[in-house]
């Protein structure tokens, strides 16, 4: 039995002076329902520490009624100190998430070459990030798939569009894009890329 061929997730639009190569993300159920379970209790907590200083608020306006009128001590500062930097870093990792739900959702990378320059865009949405580079300066265009790593690093390298599986020399460093693809697959998207470039 033979096994079927897989599809690209690539499309290609071929000009007479231009490549664009459309990769969206790569879609997973399983991770779609994650990330909305995540979401839902990050909102929970977020929700439980902002509501903490009410209790407070409702504390201190109670120690004002009593006879003699309690003092407020410093261990009730220092706890609101550590809720407070917990919360903003409770937010940020939200921040992150919420990037990367949306980026599993509608996200897409977008690779235009032409004769005088290489743009890789990362797009989610209407919102847009674009890097462009020298088409001239665009040397040793390959597949380099990324040594293995899991785990927190992986998805926070992924996030910064450091990981991918094509990359290229520009000047003394180099740069990746084609988040989650094949080896097989960004030969292919090489190929229709150099097309574009001179």
């Amino acid at each position: 039995m033979s096994i079927p061929l897989p599809a690209s997730r690539h499309t290609v639009e071929n000009s007479d002076t231009s490549v664009k190569v459309t990769l969206p993300s790569k879609r997973s159920l399983v991770y779609v329902l994650w990330f909305c379970l995540w979401l839902f209790g990050w909102g929970y907590m977020v929700y439980a520490i902002l509501y903490i200083p009410i209790l407070m608020y409702q504390v201190i306006e109670a120690g004002k009624t009593t006879a003699p009128e309690t003092q407020i001590g410093g261990g009730l500062i220092v706890m609101g100190v550590f809720l407070l930097i917990f919360l903003l870093a409770l937010l940020a990792m939200g921040v992150v998430v919420i990037y990367a739900f949306f980026w599993l959702i509608a996200g897409k990378e977008i690779i235009e070459a032409d004769l005088k320059v290489l743009k890789v865009s990362r797009q989610i949405f209407s919102w847009k990030r674009t890097s462009e580079y020298s088409a001239n300066e665009v040397k040793d265009l390959r597949a380099n798939p990324t040594q293995f790593m899991s785990g927190p690093m992986k998805s926070f390298r992924k996030l910064l569009g450091l990981d991918g599986t094509i990359a290229f020399d520009y000047g003394a460093k180099t740069f990746r894009f084609g988040l989650e693809i094949e080896e097989a697959e960004a030969k292919q998207i090489i190929f229709a890329i150099k097309k574009g470039l001179p």
